[in-house]
């Protein structure tokens, strides 16, 4: 555990690093070493979580790699800037400047992850078939559309600027709900359906547990944790609160309640 702690400090501190440099490089912010420490703590937090997913993973180490960088970026990124940007938070060119810089981010933080830090032998892995797992993601697609506007109407009804800051910059409610089903929604039921895969040597509720506090922190908390100049200080804070809840019910009831556990010969303790 001692090599692991310091495995992941280090891990943390260079992809701190390339952070800055990225920063510096492609955007106009000047070097501001207060800025390495806001950078810093995300940073470990995705580690720590890249770092149990890696230890935890039945598959080749390459596989790992490719696997877990989908899964940072996908959710981490991808459909977090998505929306981002079809709500009018950011510009199409600060979108795809972001997803570029996140994009190499996680490229390099995953490498590194699955280089260091040794996984599961991908033997003895049951795999229930296309369609099954084709029926998981229609349900994981509509389930988070349920706890998406649920959540939405709940800090819309809790926190009165919200809408102030919204004002102008909703698009309209089908094309809101359309971008869920079609995209977010399906990216998140097939990267859970991966999950459920490739950890199904974990105990039932463990997976269920780092299934959401993956998507929760990934896909909620650890974007709103930097102060910016999109969102204000509150409203960030209400996101990283709403979406994180709904996130982490939706990753443990998808692996809890709706994908069968697979039987295996031998299970692992989360570590």
């Amino acid at each position: 555990m001692k090599n692991l702690g310091i495995k992941i400090l280090v891990i943390s501190v260079t992809t701190t690093a390339l952070e800055v440099l990225l920063n510096f490089l492609f955007t106009t912010e000047s070097f501001n070493p207060g800025n390495v420490l806001l950078y810093f703590f995300p940073n470990v937090i995705t580690c720590v979580l890249a770092a149990v997913l890696m230890r935890n993973f039945s598959a080749t180490g390459f596989e790992r790699i490719v696997v877990v960088f989908f899964y940072i970026f996908l959710i981490g990124h991808f459909n977090t800037l998505v929306e981002a940007y079809v709500f009018n938070v950011t510009g199409l060119n600060e979108t795809v400047n972001l997803l570029g810089r996140g994009l190499i981010l996680c490229a390099f933080q995953s490498a590194i992850t699955g280089m260091t830090i040794e996984g599961q032998p991908n033997h003895g892995l049951y795999f229930p078939g296309w369609r099954y797992y084709a029926n998981k993601v229609l349900v994981a697609d509509f389930l988070y559309l349920i706890l998406y506007l649920a959540a939405g109407v709940i800090l819309q009804s809790s926190y009165d600027g919200l809408m102030e800051f919204y004002a102008g910059r909703l698009p309209s409610l089908p094309v809101m709900i359309l971008l869920q089903l079609c995209l977010r929604g399906v990216i998140f039921g097939v990267v859970i359906c991966s999950f459920a895969y490739h950890m199904q040597k974990m105990k039932r509720l463990s997976q269920a547990v780092l299934c959401g506090a993956m998507l929760a922190m990934l896909g909620g908390i650890i974007p709103l944790l930097y102060p910016n100049d999109l969102m204000p200080a509150g409203i960030r804070i209400g996101h990283a609160i709403e979406v994180g809840i709904s996130n982490f019910l939706f990753g443990f009831l998808m692996i809890y309640a709706f994908i069968r556990r697979h039987h295996v010969a031998t299970q692992v303790r989360i570590r």
